[in-house]
């Protein structure tokens, strides 16, 4: 996909101006990207404190483990969907994930690293694919992104994701904070955190 993309909200999220965007997955979009396991961070600004000293969240049945400030309960919003969210100050944490099962695990993993992609871009406010680039963990095949987003009346945010798809997992997780704050050394701290079982 060519950088410099820009796709358009259908609707436009009415936030304080204050709050940065949600995570687009913690919604269900069309088709079949919210099946995608996803672990993201928004942040008002980049995080001034050490990632490698935040407890590690390992949810049962997950596979993999990441750092967070606080290790947040399981919210589960829909059946076979596990999210993890904590927020502090302008700052949010989301982990979600599913397992592949069936005819699920079938699909070809490329397209599910699209849909991660697709979804992100349709459902944060005026986004902009900055970069997108594949990559690897464990063997398996992945996807990093960085996107900026803007919603009306707020300041521009930017998101950097990866994602993977696993043997029976859809994995993704990114930090976002507004554009100005974004220091990607730091933002790759925390991604740095991540770890497959």
């Amino acid at each position: 996909m060519s950088e410099n993309v820009r796709v358009r909200s259908s609707t436009r999220m009415q936030r304080p101006r204050s709050s940065p965007p949600r995570s687009p997955l913690t919604r269900r979009p069309s088709g079949v990207a919210w099946l995608l396991i996803v672990t993201t961070a928004f942040a008002a600004a980049a995080p001034a404190e050490d990632p490698s000293t935040w407890p590690e969240l390992s949810p049962p049945g997950g596979g993999f483990s990441i750092r967070m400030p606080e290790i947040p309960k399981d919210q589960n919003p829909a059946q076979g969907v596990h999210v993890f969210q904590f927020t502090r100050d302008q700052a949010m944490w989301v982990t979600s994930f599913i397992a592949l099962t069936g005819d699920m695990k079938k699909k070809p993993a490329q397209e599910y690293l699209d849909e991660l992609r697709a979804a992100f871009l349709q459902m944060l406010p005026e986004s902009k694919l900055v970069s997108s680039a594949s990559w690897s963990a464990g063997g398996f095949p992945g996807i990093k992104c960085v996107i900026d987003a803007h919603a009306e009346g707020q300041p521009e945010y930017r998101l950097k994701m990866t994602g993977l798809v696993t043997s029976d997992r859809l994995i993704s997780f990114g930090y976002s904070c507004r554009k100005e704050a974004f220091v990607e050394s730091a933002v790759d701290s925390y991604l740095a955190t991540f770890r497959l079982d």
